[in-house]
């Protein structure tokens, strides 16, 4: 909001206010997003433990195979409890890595988040798929295979 007042005269009258304001915050948060992806290595280390590396033995079999989700997840999206617990799951993503993934679901292009976060095409998959398979293994546990 400082940002917007301080930037008042610049305002042209081109959009309305509301979507300045919204462009403003979300050069803000970025500018944060930036920050934190520099302060961590630009690549993601090695020995970060991956979501997924429990659910295969050292022969590559199943040790946790995925489950049947019960009920169709179209429909689970329209309840106000399957959001909760979405909403619970996502706020256990580490922060940074969170962002990343709303940045994509929000609809910006892989290569955009990529350049405005200075991190890699690969590193940007990685964050994605284990943002995902932690998000896949919080659901599954506390809703989709729930009784």
């Amino acid at each position: 909001a400082l940002a917007a007042l301080k930037g008042a005269e610049q305002f042209k009258g081109q959009s309305s206010i509301q979507t300045w304001v919204i462009g403003i915050l979300r050069d803000k948060i970025l500018d944060h997003l930036r920050g934190q992806f520099g302060k961590l290595a630009t690549e993601i280390s090695i020995s970060e433990s991956d979501p997924e590396d429990d659910l295969f033995d050292a022969g590559g079999r199943w040790v946790r195979p995925p489950v049947a989700w019960r009920g169709d997840p179209y429909d689970a999206v329209r309840e106000a409890e399957f959001r909760q617990v979405l909403a619970g799951c996502l706020e256990s993503v580490p922060s940074d890595k969170r962002a990343v993934l709303l940045l994509r679901v929000d609809g910006m292009p892989s290569g955009e988040i990529c350049k405005q976060l200075a991190i890699t095409p690969t590193n940007l998959w990685v964050i994605l798929h284990r943002v995902r398979a932690m998000l896949r293994r919080c659901l599954e546990d506390k809703w989709f295979t729930k009784k």
